[in-house]
């Protein structure tokens, strides 16, 4: 898939969450409707932590993202590697929507949620 397929996905799983009124008693329960969205368009969607998160001699932007038995260390791009750091300090758990693994190229969201790791 190219960059531009790629991102016209995503403006359609974007348009999508702008319209949806999710239902549920739990934020468990919002986010699984959200990522179902993800889903119907081949996007995956991990729940999980930041272990480290910095910049390294060239410049990029280093992150591990850990999720439940896996970790994935990549260099990331500024835009996502900010959220990346701040649940880092903050000890908040990320939600990553990415095409394929969650790996730096892949990334199409990341989002810093209200739940401590």
């Amino acid at each position: 898939m190219t960059k531009d397929e790629r991102n016209k996905k995503f403006e359609t799983l974007s348009k999508k969450w702008d319209e949806c009124t999710t239902r549920g008693s739990t934020d468990e329960e919002h986010i699984q409707q959200l990522a179902d969205f993800a889903a119907e368009l081949n996007f995956q969607s991990y729940m999980g932590w930041i272990l480290h998160a910095g910049r390294v001699s060239d410049g990029k932007f280093q992150v591990q993202f850990n999720i439940s038995g896996n970790g994935y260390s990549s260099r990331w791009p500024e835009w996502a590697f900010e959220s990346a750091k701040e649940a880092l300090l903050h000890r908040k758990k990320v939600w990553v929507i990415s095409d394929g693994k969650p790996f730096g190229g892949n990334l199409l969201q990341v989002l810093v949620m209200n739940s401590d790791i």
